[in-house]
């Protein structure tokens, strides 16, 4: 067999296993009683259609879907669920560390973008206003996850301040 025709057998092998259904080694089997990491701790994932939205309830993290939905679909639920988590939360923390002023912040409005790149910075300055928050740091503990938004809120402090300096010459007349 030529190299050529191998590499094509090997890149469709990833493709081939996502319709057949096969999980990759070391990927997660998503099904009723997986795991899932939340806030530094762990969810038990439960399916059922008794519930209308995702909700946490002690331990257990309640999917709106039934019994038999798929790994795929499981999946997207709980990912979806941990993504808007995540955004809310973050809003949340800002909030929070505005109020009690515990770093010079900026007061200018904050907007929250997720990332879903592999190897993003867990929460980074994106511009005057907005903060970029890779997806999975929701699974980070609540006091981890504060200090990241403490270091990036007195990023952007920084960045606000020298764009907000008196323009001196701009008041002179031409």
């Amino acid at each position: 067999m030529s190299t050529t025709h191998s590499s094509r057998v090997a890149k469709k092998a990833p493709q081939l296993a996502l319709r057949l259904g096969v999980l990759p080694v070391g990927a997660a089997d998503w099904r009723d009683g997986s795991r899932v990491a939340y806030l530094g701790r762990e969810l038990i994932v439960r399916l059922g259609t008794h519930h209308g939205v995702a909700e946490v309830d002690g331990e257990d993290l309640h999917l709106p879907l039934p019994p038999e939905a798929n790994a795929r679909q499981i999946q997207d639920s709980a990912e979806a669920w941990l993504r808007q988590q995540c955004i809310e939360y973050i809003e949340r923390v800002i909030a929070q560390i505005r109020d009690r002023q515990l770093v010079p912040v900026a007061r200018c409005p904050i907007r929250v973008q997720l990332s879903f790149a592999a190897r993003s910075p867990w929460l980074a300055v994106e511009g005057e206003d907005t903060l970029r928050c890779n997806w999975r740091l929701i699974e980070l503990a609540p006091a981890v996850i504060e200090q990241h938004a403490k270091k990036a809120l007195g990023q952007l402090a920084s960045l606000c301040d020298t764009n907000t300096t008196a323009d001196m010459f701009g008041a002179l007349p031409a």
